[in-house]
């Protein structure tokens, strides 16, 4: 089944946006991004052509989580993660789960689901323009999901 025909219906954008770190959200964030993959190899056997006769179930890759915002939110996002620290100091130690969702009436709503997320950089640059300044900051995530679906097998989780 294709998607369906919208008439007079909104398309998810920008502002369909809801972003959350450890159930807390954000709206300074501008740009969002991610990836992962699921590696198969084929399986050779003998016989003149060669030609695989088969391939691995795979290997399940997560990228990083990367998250651009103005620079006074991610300061806030710090916070809220240094707060969830033993010593309430490192945002770089809290594991959290981070969700996007794309929420607009009369359309199906979309969620990103992250789990086990941990803060594992940030790239400032800072230049004379008329833009305001921004941060850009990764995450690494374990596994990733779409409503519900993912990529890879999770019998044995």
């Amino acid at each position: 089944m294709g998607d369906q025909v919208r008439i007079q219906g909104n398309p998810h954008d920008w502002g369909s946006t809801i972003f959350r770190i450890a159930s807390e959200r954000y709206f300074g964030i501008t740009s969002i991004g991610w990836g992962e993959k699921r590696n198969r190899k084929p399986v050779s056997g003998s016989g003149r052509s060669r030609v695989p006769r088969g391939e691995t179930n795979g290997k399940y890759e997560a990228g990083t989580l990367k998250v651009k915002g103005e620079k006074a939110c991610i300061l806030q996002i710090k916070k809220d993660l240094a707060m969830l620290s033993r010593g309430g100091l490192s945002y770089g130690s809290p594991k959290v789960p981070i969700t996007l969702q794309y929420v607009e009436y009369g359309e199906e709503p979309i969620t990103e689901a992250f789990f086990n997320c941990a803060f594992i950089s940030q790239d400032n640059q800072n230049e004379d323009s008329e833009e305001n300044i921004t941060d850009e900051v990764e995450f690494y995530f374990r596994r990733h999901t779409t409503n519900g679906m993912h990529l890879y097998e999770d019998e044995e989780l």
